[in-house]
C-alpha cells in the first residue's frame, strides 16, 4: 500500500516495476495481465471462483476452466492451483474418461469464415427418461463459431428435427450447409423435402463413420458427461433442466480452434453469468458491514464522515491484500518463484 501511494519522485527502481503492474481503485488491488485489469483475488477466495468456473459450468477441462477464472479474476500460481482443484475433482474423475492416442489426420471438411454456414447436426442418447418424458438431446454446432444448440426430445423423428432446425433458422437464418450421419431422421422425406424448401445442401456421412462429422461427435463426448456432473437427483432425471445451463457453459468457455468464446466470436461481447458475480456482492456486504461498525463505534470528530471513514478503511483492506499477495508460502516458493516485474 505504502509502495503504491507513494510519490513518484520518491520511488526506488523496485517500487516502481510494482506499480506499473498494480494499482488500487475503490479500495481494490488490480494487476495488468496483457492490458486487461485483473482483480487480485485473496488465497482463502480462490476456491470460490473455481467453484464457479468449472462446477458450475459443467467440469470444462484445465485449459478452459484457467482461460475462464483469468478473464476477471489474477493470482499466483494460476495454472498450478487450477490443475490441483480439477485433479480432486470428484465428479471429473467419476464421470470423464482420458482420451488416448488419436489415429492421423484427417481430410477436414473446408470451413467457410461466416456464421451459421455449415451446421453439424446429431442425436446423443437414449438416457435415463426424464421428467419431462424426454429421453435424448439434439445438438447442433456451427462449424466457423463453435456455437453450440442443446435441445432435450422425447424421439429422434424427423419432425422433431425440423422443428428443432426451424428455431435455429428463425434465429440466424437457414444454414448454406447441413452435416449429419446416416439415420431415419436425416434420410427422410420430411427432412429431406425442409432441405429443399430452404436451398440448404445436406451432406451426409459415410456409414460407421463418425469421425466424418467430428465437430458434433467430439462434443457428444463432453455433454454426456456434463450432464451426469450438473444432475441433482439420484437417478439423473432432472438432466433435461441442466441442458440450458450446459448450453450456457459450453458457449461462454475458451475454444482452442477460435481463441475465445464461441458466445464472444458471434456476438462480440460477454454475457453475464446466471448468478451475477457472487464474490463482489460479498466483498461489497462485508465492506459495509465493516465501515458500519467503525461509523457506530466511533465519534464524529474522530472519523468525520461517512466518506472519509469509507476512504481509510479501503486503504487499510488494501495494505492487507498486498501482504498476502506479496509474501508467498514457503511452500510455492520451493516449487516454483513469483517476481513482480
Amino acid at each position: 500500500m505504502e509502495v503504491l501511494t507513494r510519490h513518484p519522485d520518491k520511488r526506488t527502481k523496485e517500487d516502481n516495476k510494482i506499480g506499473e503492474h498494480y494499482e488500487i481503485e475503490d479500495g481494490r488491488l488490480y494487476r495488468m495481465e496483457n492490458g486487461v485489469k485483473c482483480w487480485v483475488v485473496p488465497k482463502r477466495m480462490r476456491w470460490r471462483i473455481l467453484k464457479l468456473c468449472h462446477d458450475e459450468l459443467g467440469h470444462p477441462a484445465m485449459n478452459k476452466t484457467i482461460d475462464k477464472v483469468k478473464q476477471p479474476y489474477w493470482f499466483p500460481g494460476i495454472r498450478r492451483y487450477v490443475r490441483g482443484y480439477i485433479s480432486a475433482c470428484i465428479e471429473c474423475l467419476y464421470y470423464k474418461c482420458p482420451g488416448g492416442n488419436r489415429p492421423g489426420k484427417l481430410n477436414s471438411i473446408a470451413k467457410v469464415g461466416i456464421p451459421y454456414h455449415t451446421i453439424h447436426v446429431d442425436h446423443l442418447g437414449p438416457f435415463v427418461r426424464s421428467k419431462g418424458r424426454y429421453s435424448y438431446v439434439t445438438v447442433a454446432v456451427d462449424g466457423f463459431t463453435k456455437h453450440t444448440h442443446l435441445k432435450a426430445a422425447k424421439n429422434t423423428t424427423a419432425r422433431e428435427v425440423v422443428k428443432f432446425m426451424d428455431e435455429i433458422c428463425d434465429i440466424f437464418g437457414p444454414p448454406q450447409r447441413i452435416i449429419t450421419d446416416r439415420g431415419t431422421a436425416y434420410t427422410s422425406t420430411v427432412f429431406r423435402k425442409f432441405c429443399l424448401q430452404r436451398k440448404i445442401i445436406h451432406v451426409l456421412n459415410a456409414s460407421a463413420a463418425p469421425r466424418a462429422n467430428g465437430q458434433v461427435e467430439r462434443l457428444n463426448c463432453f455433454v454426456t458427461s456434463a450432464l451426469a456432473t450438473l444432475t441433482k437427483e439420484p437417478e439423473g432425471r432432472d438432466w433435461d433442466r441442466q441442458i440450458g445451463r450446459l448450453q450456457y457453459g459450453i458457449n461462454n468457455t475458451y475454444h482452442k480452434a477460435i481463441k475465445t468464446t464461441p458466445f464472444r466470436l458471434l456476438m462480440n461481447y460477454e454475457p453475464r453469468n446466471y448468478e451475477g458475480n457472487p464474490l463482489e456482492d460479498e466483498t461489497r456486504e462485508q465492506k459495509d458491514a465493516i465501515i458500519m461498525n467503525h461509523c457506530s463505534r466511533s465519534k464524529k470528530k474522530r472519523w468525520g464522515s461517512w466518506k472519509e471513514t469509507k476512504v481509510r478503511v479501503h486503504k487499510k483492506e488494501a495494505a492487507q491484500m498486498i501482504k498476502r499477495i506479496l509474501s508467498i508460502d514457503r511452500e510455492e516458493k520451493e516449487e516454483e518463484t513469483y517476481q513482480v516485474h
